[in-house]
């Protein structure tokens, strides 16, 4: 699949996905000091929400990579 965005809509979409970063990765700090290891749903949210910031960081690189060819 191919979409294309403006500069504009790039650097908009890149602040959304940085906001989200920082949410997620304050999640898995908040979780991190919580949990115990025999506490199964809140070690299930912490994997969730590190398989998050995985993709998250996927998209913010390619957004990142759409930037700098635009500026070329």
């Amino acid at each position: 699949m191919n979409i294309e965005l403006t500069e504009r809509e790039l650097r908009y979409l890149n602040r959304v996905v940085n906001v989200r970063l920082d949410e997620l990765i304050e999640r898995c700090a908040r979780i991190r000091r919580i949990r115990s290891l025999e506490d199964i749903i809140t070690s299930e949210r912490f994997s969730i929400a590190e398989s998050e910031i995985k993709v998250m960081k996927g998209v913010h690189d390619k957004i990142a990579d759409a930037l700098s060819d635009c500026n070329m």
